[in-house]
């Protein structure tokens, strides 16, 4: 699952409520071979659901299909409700931590705070010259890449969105920090509003408190689908097999 495109981003697909469903989805890359194959799946508002499998296996191009941006051969896909897609490759705009943040959105202190602590922004925003206020990015102060994908989980946070597509954002940052991300942020702040979750991670681990947890083969279907202690039981036993 290569990733692309912008971290924290939002887009709004006019729909009223959260439930994203495919049906048999087959997807392919520009040279027309399918990426994704015969991939079913169904996330109810307020799931936390996984996807997980080996490199190249297809786990960004699910989240790419659920944003409309892979060119589908079969299938359907339906999302109701805002998304918000934070990409495998973080990004920051040239200008201060708070813009980078609100991007765009009128400043709400409460939700500001409380976004900048679950995304552990704040340890870290005390360490800048001028806080919040400090430039960072292109002519700015310069930050670290896990530092990066933080601000752009919490710029993804601070839109409120109905969906939240997270393409592996754990890979950047230390153990600890990624334990907080997805007890404070994935499990705390974005469950307790109800938002449909999924989270693509190459780190089977970080997929085990998931609702749901879909693995990919290497040719882009699914190899198992379910509960995370049945789903991540036979993904472990497998990759551990003799090739």
């Amino acid at each position: 699952g290569g990733g692309g495109g912008g971290s924290g981003s939002a887009r709004d697909s006019s729909r009223d409520s959260t439930r994203d469903s495919m049906s048999r989805l087959t997807v392919e890359e520009a040279r027309g071979e399918p990426h994704l194959r015969g991939i079913s799946l169904l996330v109810r508002q307020g799931e936390f659901v996984g996807v997980g499998g080996p490199p190249g296996c297809g786990k960004a191009s699910l989240l790419l299909a659920l944003l409309d941006e892979m060119p589908r051969t079969k299938g359907r896909v339906v999302v109701r409700g805002s998304l918000a897609y934070c990409a495998q490759t973080p990004w920051v705009q040239a200008a201060s931590l708070r813009e980078n943040v609100l991007f765009g959105r009128p400043f709400e202190p409460r939700l500001y705070e409380r976004v900048l602590a679950v995304c552990a922004v704040t340890p870290e925003m005390g360490k800048l010259p001028n806080g919040d206020r400090t430039e960072i990015g292109e002519g700015g102060v310069r930050v670290s890449p896990s530092f990066k994908m933080r601000v752009g989980l919490a710029r993804a946070c601070y839109q409120q969105a109905a969906v939240y597509l997270l393409d592996d954002v754990l890979a950047a940052v230390d153990a600890p920090t990624a334990s907080h991300l997805l007890s404070a942020c994935i499990g705390g702040f974005l469950r307790e509003r109800g938002c449909a979750v999924l989270l693509a991670s190459r780190q089977t681990r970080h997929l085990a408190g998931c609702a749901h947890v879909v693995i990919l083969n290497e040719n882009g279907s699914a190899a198992a689908q379910g509960k995370p202690a049945a789903v991540l039981k036979l993904a472990s036993g497998s990759s551990s097999r003799p090739s």
